[in-house]
């Protein structure tokens, strides 16, 4: 006879499946390191090609990161004109109905006049 066993879980954190696409973003501009690097270099009053080719990524690195931000900048600054330009159009349609509702219940009155001249 065989147990019934309880099925096993294999679920993570949530924590840490958040936490990586944070960390592949993070390490795709590792700074340090190559910073590092950069001072190693000066201060052994090296300036080479080996330094400059730390120069050129150090600069690539840069701009990929403002790239990123303002990226980001563009995403964040554009979500509450969305919100605003909804709620603006949602605002539109309810004044747009209850113009409609009041005409409706405007022409009943009038055809119920019209059928019914009695009252």
């Amino acid at each position: 006879m065989m147990a019934w066993q309880a099925p096993q879980q294999h679920s993570q954190p949530q924590h840490q499946q958040q936490q990586q696409p944070q960390q592949d973003l993070a390490s795709h501009f590792h700074l340090l390191p190559l910073i590092e690097s950069l001072a190693d270099a000066m201060e052994r009053g090296a300036v080479d090609q080996h330094v400059n080719e730390l120069v050129n990524d150090l600069a690539s690195r840069f701009e990929r990161c403002q790239q990123l931000l303002n990226n980001i900048t563009v995403t964040a600054n554009s979500k509450p004109m969305t919100v605003r330009w909804q709620k603006q159009k949602l605002e539109e349609y309810e004044s747009q109905l209850n113009i409609r509702s009041d005409l409706l219940l405007k022409y009943k009155t009038m055809v119920e006049q019209a059928v019914n001249p009695d009252q």
